[in-house]
């Protein structure tokens, strides 16, 4: 709801009335000094902070390209280190087997003279007995 607007008299001073309300503020267009006016052409700084930043970039991504080409020929050849030791071992673990065969043991004992414990006569003397 609005308010009605006071009448006016023919002769009054106020040709109309105001009204109650306030328009809102607007901000005023301020135009740029001539030292904040946008400056034509290339700017040296700008320049040269991109082509810094540019080849910083450029740097840090072969640098670490070339670290990860490093680590993967690492990788590899322990991979392949890994292969050859786990193939000795089972060289080395099959060679334990066959020279701890108990077969094996026993000829080896017979080629130097040993007898088996079964075959050994154990003969038990009397320390007062005389004969």
């Amino acid at each position: 709801m609005s308010v009605a607007a006071p009448k006016l008299e023919p002769g009054s001073t106020r040709e109309r009335a105001r009204p109650a309300r306030r328009p809102a503020a607007r901000p005023r267009a301020s135009l740029p000094s001539p030292s904040q006016r946008a400056r034509r052409g290339s700017h040296s700084a700008f320049w040269i902070l991109t082509a810094v930043i540019v080849t910083v970039l450029v740097v840090g991504i072969v640098s670490f390209s070339a670290l990860l080409v490093r680590a993967s020929f690492q990788v590899d050849a322990i991979r392949e280190s890994l292969a050859g030791l786990q193939a000795e071992h089972e060289e080395l673990a099959t060679e334990v087997v066959t020279l701890s065969a108990p077969s094996r043991i026993a000829d080896w004992a017979k080629d130097r003279g040993m007898m088996h414990a079964a075959d050994v006569t154990v003969l038990r003397v009397r320390a007062g007995s005389t004969t």
